[in-house]
């Protein structure tokens, strides 16, 4: 509901879906979204989990944050919030930037319809935020931004004017509705002709000369065992090199008797050990005849990915395998017992996120969340080993929400920040 009082000024107080709690934000001549800032009591008994940073949008002077600032919420404007941020890591070069940036603004904020933002509002708020954050991240880092299909070509020109064409890494399609009658009337979109199944994930780096795009661990579907190796389950690729290779060309008598006059991939040498560690795998194992083929292990596969990140699979952009990347029916059941789910509609996954965090970080890493809402971004990365800092402009949903939820991962220091 939109108290139309102070439109001539364009100072709009909208009421949020809590009622405990009033959004305010302004609105400058330019049509752009400023100063937006939660209004609402706060228990004195909870008061005291606060530490104060204080922030004074009328000097200059930088914000000061305490040194081992990670792990950690700050209560605040989003705008706020970012330009203190900004000032944090400009102003100290011995401070690691954030790797990873999560930018996926509520559904409330993207839906026209509910009378917050115009389409028009919503764009050029994201573009005044995102502008900050790219003074944010490290060179070798990545934003990911998260939105509905009426949003995406419009956000895509903003990062593109913002992080450069060159930058787009790609666009992750995620189907967050399953086929289920559980929640069937749950449609998180902006379409009232149809339900709208995928959501959009776009992701671009700082710099391209720098990123490091991870790859997923391996995936054991196409190894099998049929011999029961004790070594666990296998594939096989071929010994022999084409015809059109400059390997060497010779001819090796096998253990079985087969000789084979070809050019192989492997040296003399190495073909012998491998038979005597029983890798050579024949297509016709019952007669030992047919062609001659390497066994390779998952588990090695496993092992040599985890020690240099080699032997990945490389992810595609169509992510619709629910059990893999979950839903928001998924989504719904397990956060039925968070204390302010009615504040924030759920629309992102862990395994999502997970997979989006492997992909664009390493353990230790700065996690930034621009948008906390239910903490899922926060606790996929402390769960795997990433430090954090998540913004929450909501004080009713930290204190009785986040801080519940987060504590049973992490310990949780809550930094408030006041604008003035």
């Amino acid at each position: 509901m939109i108290d139309n009082s102070n439109v001539h000024n364009k100072d709009l107080s909208l009421i949020w879906r809590n009622k405990n709690d009033t959004v305010s934000f302004k609105i400058n001549e330019q049509n752009e979204i400023t100063n937006v800032k939660w209004l609402g009591g706060i228990d004195k008994q909870k008061a005291e989990l606060f530490e104060l940073v204080q922030i004074e949008s009328s000097t200059n002077e930088p914000v000061s944050f305490p040194d081992s600032f990670f792990n950690a919420i700050i209560l605040g404007d989003y705008s706020n919030s970012l330009s203190a941020l900004s000032d944090k890591y400009s102003h100290d070069n011995t401070l690691t930037k954030p790797q990873c940036v999560i930018f996926s603004p509520p559904p409330q904020f993207q839906d026209s319809s509910l009378n917050i933002f115009t389409s028009e509002q919503f764009l050029s708020f994201c573009r005044h935020l995102i502008l900050k954050i790219s003074h944010l991240i490290k060179d070798t880092g990545f934003i990911i931004v998260h939105t509905y299909e009426p949003h995406y070509s419009k956000l895509k020109i903003i990062l593109d004017e913002i992080f450069r064409r060159e930058n787009y890494v790609g666009t992750i399609i995620w189907k967050k509705l399953e086929q289920s009658k559980l929640f069937s009337h749950v449609n998180l979109g902006m379409n009232r002709y149809y339900k709208e199944l995928f959501d959009y994930i776009i992701i671009y780096s700082k710099d391209e000369k720098m990123r490091n795009f991870n790859k997923f661990p391996p995936e054991d579907t196409l190894y099998k065992n049929p011999d029961n190796d004790p070594r666990g389950p296998w594939e096989s690729r071929p010994l022999v090199a084409s015809e059109k290779s400059s390997n060497e060309e010779y001819t090796y008598t096998f253990k079985n008797g087969l000789q084979i006059t070809r050019k192989f991939r492997y040296a003399r040498k190495t073909l012998k050990r491998y038979e005597q560690e029983n890798r050579i795998h024949f297509t016709k194992p019952k007669t030992g005849q047919g062609i001659p083929r390497l066994k390779i292990f998952f588990s090695e596969r496993i092992r040599k990915f985890i020690e240099t990140g080699e032997g990945g699979t490389t992810p595609n952009s169509l992510w619709i395998n629910t059990k893999e990347y979950g839903s928001v029916q998924s989504l719904l059941l397990k956060l039925k017992d968070h204390p302010t789910l009615s504040i924030h509609l759920p629309f992102r996954t862990e395994k999502v996120y997970k997979k989006l965090l492997h992909l664009t970080s390493s353990e230790n890493d700065l996690i930034l969340d621009c948008f906390s809402q239910l903490g899922v971004v926060l606790k996929s990365a402390h769960e795997l080993k990433r430090r954090w800092i998540g913004i929450e402009p909501n004080k009713f949903n930290i204190l009785n929400g986040l801080i519940p939820w987060l504590n049973k991962c992490s310990p949780l220091r809550i930094y408030q920040n006041i604008s003035v």
